[in-house]
């Protein structure tokens, strides 16, 4: 499927912008190579950042380009002057030049691992009928539920208990079928997934 679209691309002399936010944090046992280290057409802007790996507030990511369009992007960074200062970009360069970006990625990946595990084993609390899925990278998972449930139901009873929880209706672009819950653990503690499934397990149950 990769390989078709890349083909597709060059047959239409199109271009593809993969927009890799968070593919540092693989919790697989291997990970899917980015789009871009197969592209031997040079149809692939890959886009990435630091707010994931690093912190929001920096506002810094990076862009790979295709070398015919090398110029035009210089052209139009020469012209745009809301970029992040130079010494920003210095620091971040330094950091990831003396090895401790990766270091860190590391670490936080297993760190993201074990409330991904959390999470996972905290959702034996939920009743029969909800199904969390497994994922292998990211922040986020879903929770699957029966078809007659409401999400906006479930997830303002959710909220009223303290936990926050979004419907997955939220992120199609037409209604589908399938109702069901987007679980964060990013930036959960274990024992706070415990307590949240715990909440989330009373709310559809009833």
């Amino acid at each position: 499927m990769r390989l078709e679209l890349l083909e597709a691309a060059s047959d239409a002399q199109a271009l593809i912008v993969e927009d890799d936010y968070d593919g540092e944090f693989h919790f697989g046992p291997r990970s899917t190579p980015p789009l871009k280290s197969i592209d031997t057409q040079d149809r692939v802007i890959y886009v990435g950042t630091f707010s994931k790996t690093l912190f929001p507030s920096l506002r810094l990511g990076f862009m790979l380009v295709p070398e015919s369009l090398t110029a035009a992007f210089e052209r139009l960074f020469a012209s745009w002057i809301s970029t992040p200062p130079t010494s920003t970009q210095a620091v971040v360069a330094d950091f990831m030049d003396e090895g401790h970006f990766a270091a860190h990625v590391r670490m936080m990946r297993r760190l993201y691992i074990e409330r991904y595990e959390a999470l996972m084993e905290a959702s034996s609390a939920l009743p029969e009928g909800v199904s969390v899925q497994t994922t292998a990278s990211g922040f986020h998972t879903t929770a699957f539920l029966r078809e007659d449930s409401n999400e906006e139901n479930v997830v303002e009873s959710a909220a009223h208990r303290g936990v926050t929880v979004a419907p997955i209706g939220r992120y199609c672009l037409e209604p589908i079928a399938q109702k069901g819950l987007v679980l964060g653990f990013g930036s959960t503690s274990p024992a706070d997934s415990r307590a949240g499934m715990e909440a989330l397990g009373q709310v559809v149950a009833t």
